[in-house]
């Protein structure tokens, strides 16, 4: 790896708040000892060019992988990974530059000692569950970023159909977003005084 300096570590976070991804892998795997599931910090960047993805990997190693496109006309997609230490020690070295996705960085950042893997460490029941729990934690925050998408998604609808003067279609997407807020409360902090606003 390169020496990274403060414009490394803040074009390294924008690229993983804009296009990439961070997990915790959940996966089977019996190792003779009782213990069922194994928990893996995963972070992933995915586009359709490789440059960025090879800047990446020159800062902070990993792997560089294609990912097989199944329909003729759309383009090839690359990613760039880091499982495990090394995932964990990413984030907390762009921690202090993320932004859209500063909810599950500090999920994982605040709770390393219960996600790293340690030579001899004895895989208690405790840790699993705290384990699990972070994973259950981590998809329930994963699932929130992706309403917000759409709820910006949806504004951008309303701003469209009032400048095109289709009333009725305003107010069907208004009854489909409102719908959305009332069955997922988690999102209604950040979204109730945008939808106010739009739909006094």
């Amino acid at each position: 790896m390169v020496k990274l300096d403060k414009s490394d570590l803040k074009w390294s976070a924008a690229a993983i708040d804009f296009e990439g991804c961070i997990g915790i892998n959940k996966f089977k795997r019996y190792d003779g000892y009782g213990q069922e599931y194994r928990y893996k910090v995963v972070v992933a960047v995915s586009m359709t060019t490789f440059q960025c993805l090879l800047k990446l990997w020159k800062m902070w190693g990993g792997h560089l992988y294609t990912h097989d496109t199944k329909k003729p006309n759309h383009r090839k997609v690359y990613g760039w990974s880091l499982q495990g230490s090394a995932a964990i020690k990413f984030l907390k070295s762009i921690y202090p530059y993320i932004v859209e996705k500063k909810d599950q960085t500090d999920l994982i950042v605040k709770n390393s000692e219960y996600l790293c893997w340690k030579k001899g460490r004895r895989y208690t029941d405790e840790l699993l569950f705290i384990r699990n729990q972070l994973w259950q934690q981590l998809k329930d925050l994963h699932h929130k970023t992706i309403l917000s998408q759409e709820f910006d998604s949806h504004m951008e609808q309303i701003k469209v159909q009032r400048l095109n003067g289709n009333p009725s279609q305003e107010v069907k997407i208004k009854s489909e977003l409102q719908g959305n807020l009332q069955s997922q409360p988690e999102v209604v902090d950040r979204s109730v005084n945008r939808i106010a606003e739009l739909i006094k």
